[in-house]
């Protein structure tokens, strides 16, 4: 049985060192998660380590129910015994709310640029030499440049093994020697642990490569980002005709039939080169059956080969199978995403999906164009590893 253990900390006025300091009190195991039990543990702890509440004044948790609700709360119940106690809520919660909100005034989101700065520094072999002197110069140990991944809390020790022994933990704030009964992970388990592998993938089929399909729990563990990615195969063909469809179908006659959902395929040329959209407006789409559940990494698209007619901007829904609603691809702030597309008819334009869709439908949505709505496209799958 895996147990649940409550982390206890207590802020306090040093008066040795005239700071505020924040101190270990204790981590007791606590498998019941009722408010009663949750304050027994927190009781028993503070009894044994001489705390008591009328000399506590504020009371901070998780912004749940159980912790800080109106009624039979653990907060309700500790002001039965101190009604002066302030609830302060979670402050982790309150600096996420404050970031996201001033994130909104930035041009990108602050997880994209975070994504860049990685890829920049840590990806390229002569600018990891490049730092080394900087480095030496300020007397700072060399160290890799972490990728922002976005998980929750629970997985920290999933996406961040390489860095876990040097980030602040609760346990880095008990007394010397008071810690040691909690086991820390070996290097193995670490090594076990990465999100990635550094290795050449060609994207071929091999015994070692792992599709973006859904093989398992295990394959989703640790997928804020994929690490490779390969072409789907609109332009090669694998994607087929029936895999591919739009709106207003039944509108494609004359003309148009040369222009039909399945000419959406990218670097396609000649007369009836590209999906041109049947009416312009936000009420268009163009969807893919995937066939079976897959994780899809990027979106590539490009504009009509013989005409200056692109797509300047779309937004992504998708569903697992055909008995779901549609659900729009969000950004960090919550919103649907917006998708920047083509400024002229023949370059491409990849924007990666960070974290990737796992679905089996995939519906691109125009929201803007120059002149009329076409799209030559090619989605990327996930590659778990080569």
């Amino acid at each position: 049985m895996c147990e649940k253990e409550c982390a206890i900390l207590a802020r306090y006025c040093n008066e040795t060192q005239d700071k505020v300091t924040v101190g270990f009190v204790d981590m007791p195991v606590c498998n019941d998660a009722k408010a009663e039990n949750v304050l027994n543990c927190i009781a028993s702890s503070m009894c044994d380590k001489g705390l008591e509440w009328s000399n506590c004044v504020g009371f901070s948790s998780d912004n749940c129910n159980v912790m800080i609700g109106k009624n039979n709360s653990d907060l309700s119940r500790v002001k039965t015994q101190a009604p002066h106690i302030y609830s302060i809520g979670c402050p982790s919660h309150l600096v996420n709310i404050c970031a996201k909100t001033a994130a909104k005034e930035l041009s990108t989101s602050p997880e994209e640029l975070l994504i860049d700065i990685y890829y920049y520094f840590e990806k390229g072999p002569k600018r990891r030499e490049d730092r080394k002197p900087f480095q030496e110069f300020c007397t700072v140990a060399q160290q890799r440049v972490q990728k922002c991944c976005p998980t929750c809390w629970l997985s920290l020790g999933k996406v961040l093994p390489d860095g876990w022994e040097d980030t602040v933990s609760v346990r880095d704030l008990a007394p010397a020697g008071g810690a040691d009964h909690y086991p820390e992970h070996s290097t193995d388990e670490r090594e076990d642990q990465s999100c990635s592998r550094p290795c050449k993938c060609n994207g071929n089929d091999g015994p070692n490569r792992t599709r973006g399909t859904i093989r398992g729990p295990s394959m989703l563990d640790c997928m804020p980002e994929c690490p490779y990615h390969r072409a789907l195969g609109f332009e090669s063909g694998a994607v087929t005709k029936d895999q591919i469809s739009c709106s207003n179908e039944d509108h494609y006659t004359g003309w148009y039939s040369s222009w039909i959902s399945n000419k959406a395929r990218i670097n396609s040329q000649g007369f009836g080169c590209a999906w041109l959209s049947r009416y312009q407006d936000n009420q268009q789409w163009l969807q893919i059956d995937l066939k079976e559940i897959r994780v899809i990494s990027g979106i590539i698209t490009q504009g009509r080969c013989d005409a200056d007619e692109w797509m300047t901007k779309y937004s992504v829904q998708y569903r697992a199978n055909e008995t779901f609603n549609w659900v729009y691809y969000k950004d960090q702030t919550g919103n649907n995403r917006v998708f920047y597309g083509n400024s002229d008819r023949s370059s491409s334009v990849q924007n990666f999906l960070r974290p990737p869709i796992v679905a089996q439908y995939i519906r691109i949505i125009p929201l803007g164009w120059h002149v009329r709505i076409a799209i030559r496209m090619e989605l990327l799958e996930c590659l778990n590893k080569c």
